[in-house]
């Protein structure tokens, strides 16, 4: 199967980013076992390509902010028969406000996606998408490690970038963090860390 992953950004398509979004290759990390290809569009640091071959499926996550330019994207492909699959913060929040969204995608997952990707791209694979996934996860204990080395290194200052905890057990009114996983906090187990650590710096042409 070919997956391309398009994910929004800073500061834009002419400018060298700091460290990347991590979503889009611990999302690419997710789908490695169910994909014999993945591209990842960093729409902070290059523009979509229009003239490439469509996939078979797309993966789409953008906040609100960035929406707007991402669905046009999403649009495209899935006019041109590629499987759409959206998630992240907007599509977490807006779902039922956003009327776009159930619109363009074949299926939103909500919230967390370590166990909900997985089994959305499988039943993907066996015909049996479903509309909508929601799996919350209460540990971040085994999560693959980010599929850094599918971004080119030259646009950013850094990409050795990992995540350690998620979520938070504070009640800020203005925060969107529990709307989207829940009133919890998670941390990785500190080897699984240092083991990423010293994968993601081990890569070659850094």
């Amino acid at each position: 199967m070919n997956i391309v992953i398009v994910t929004p950004g800073h500061p834009g398509p002419d400018k060298k980013s700091l460290p990347p979004s991590l979503a889009a290759p611990y999302l690419a990390a997710l789908a490695t076992p169910y994909a014999e290809k993945i591209k990842i569009y960093d729409l902070a640091v290059e523009t979509f390509d229009f003239k490439a071959t469509i996939p078979d499926l797309a993966l789409i996550t953008s906040t609100m902010a960035q929406f707007d330019h991402v669905s046009k994207i999403a649009e495209y492909l899935k006019d041109n028969g590629a499987g759409i699959i959206m998630g992240g913060p907007h599509a977490t929040l807006a779902y039922d406000f956003d009327p776009r969204i159930k619109k363009i995608a074949d299926s939103v997952v909500l919230g967390e996606g370590e166990r909900a990707l997985p089994q959305a791209l499988e039943d993907f694979m066996n015909g049996e998408l479903k509309s909508v996934y929601s799996m919350p996860i209460d540990s971040l204990a085994g999560v693959p490690f980010s599929r850094l080395d599918l971004l080119d290194n030259r646009k950013y200052y850094s990409t050795t970038s990992v995540f350690g905890t998620r979520g938070c057990v504070h009640q800020c009114a203005y925060c969107s963090i529990r709307d989207i996983y829940g009133h919890k906090y998670l941390k990785r187990p500190v080897d699984e860390i240092i083991e990423e650590i010293k994968f993601q710096t081990s890569r070659p042409n850094l």
